[in-house]
């Protein structure tokens, strides 16, 4: 693996990275001054049910076709068999959901409104295009292509912040206007995704291909829905303790702290996934891996301490003055997403061996612990005593 090409993807994923986060930096405030309190946390909640409902609609696909890149030569046949899966599956979820909406979404929202029935719905629909788009991001990764997979996630977050503008901003729709955008801005970019590659594409599926992608992806899927536990449950155990305006506080604190995580852990594991993939055969991979260990560390305590000491700073340029306790979670987030960086290094033989249930098993563990210290902490400390659960 030569260090110039790991050294310039990682360069391109940093830089790519930096620019989607800025212009998701400018849709914060953008939100935060046009919406209440409460209404900023009613999308938060919905923020997080989106990425729930994300891991039903992708069974991981992307992942298995990740894990599998190398060890099939017609690397073309394994994509078209992912495209392919993921825009069935992804139509019939959105068929369902769809037809189920109109017994959900009353018991899912309590504050109603003359939109509010299309919330569910048009999250479904953006995670199932941003299921697509994420397979030809994946598979430009495993070739080291990071300026075109880069470009997608530029893409994405540009058209968003186009739409959002027009209908949050001159429409006035409120969050169904920022949920709109993010619908327009995946269903742009799949779109131009499926014309570039119009010709590459056959309507085919590989059984064998897909039987081993989803027996990989699913078994992530308790793992992934016990990871999201972990992350994201904590803003219904806040709403129910406290109010949608606390969850507002603590999102912004929480966005702010994971800044670590789009500026510094997904570029280094952009180049670190393909890395490990290619070099564990090797001789000389462990060694390798160790290398990458060590710079990570010293990377994302630099991270974590440069958040640390500039929350206040960050919290007024993303949000009002209403906001201002998000300045004390903002480190412990940080320092809890360093943390789930650095498991990845050490789950990497779970993932060779396809041990995925003890994978599962290890997060589970780690997403009960999460909650029962939510339910002990929350009444105690309120907001602080679900970061430091985090």
């Amino acid at each position: 693996m030569e260090n110039k090409k790991i050294l310039s993807n990682g360069v391109a994923y940093f830089c790519s990275s930096l620019l989607t986060q800025m212009v998701n930096l400018i849709l914060i405030p953008l939100y935060t001054r046009n919406l209440s309190q409460q209404q900023y946390g009613q999308y938060d909640i919905i923020l997080s049910i989106q990425q729930l409902l994300a891991l039903g609609i992708t069974l991981g696909v992307y992942s298995g076709m990740v894990r599998f890149y190398h060890e099939y030569d017609n690397k073309l046949e394994l994509r078209n068999t992912a495209v392919n899966f993921s825009l069935l599956w992804g139509l019939a979820f959105i068929l369902l959901t769809w037809a189920v909406n109109p017994w959900i979404y009353p018991h899912v929202f309590v504050q109603l409104s003359d939109s509010t029935h299309l919330f569910i719905p048009y999250v479904v629909m953006s995670s199932v295009l941003a299921c697509h788009n994420l397979i030809y991001t994946s598979y430009y990764t495993m070739q080291f292509k990071a300026l075109l997979a880069s470009s997608i996630q530029i893409a994405t977050v540009v058209f968003t912040l186009v739409y959002a503008l027009y209908f949050f901003l001159v429409l006035k729709m409120g969050v169904l206007g920022i949920l709109q955008a993010q619908l327009f801005g995946h269903l742009t970019v799949f779109v131009l995704l499926f014309l570039i590659h119009i010709r590459q594409y056959r309507f085919r599926l590989s059984i064998r291909k897909l039987r081993m992608m989803l027996g990989y992806g699913t078994g992530l899927m308790i793992g992934d829905v016990s990871a999201w536990v972990l992350s994201l449950s904590d803003r219904f155990l806040i709403k129910g303790f406290l109010n949608l305006s606390s969850v507002a506080v603590y999102s912004i604190g929480y966005k702010i702290g994971m800044l670590i995580n789009p500026v510094f852990i997904n570029p280094f594991m952009s180049v670190f996934t393909p890395f490990k993939y290619a070099m564990y055969k090797e001789t000389a991979g462990p060694e390798q891996i160790r290398k990458m260990f060590r710079l990570y560390n010293f990377v994302g305590w630099l991270c974590v301490l440069g958040l640390s000491l500039f929350a206040n700073i960050a919290t007024q340029l993303v949000a009002t003055e209403a906001y201002r306790d998000a300045n004390y979670i903002i480190p412990i987030v940080a320092i809890s997403y360093f943390l789930a960086g650095a498991a990845d290094f050490y789950a990497l033989g779970l993932h060779i061996a396809r041990k995925m249930k003890l994978y599962s098993i290890i997060i589970i563990t780690a997403a009960l612990i999460n909650v029962g210290c939510n339910l002990a902490l929350i009444p105690l400390l309120g907001l602080y005593g679900s970061a430091i659960s985090t």
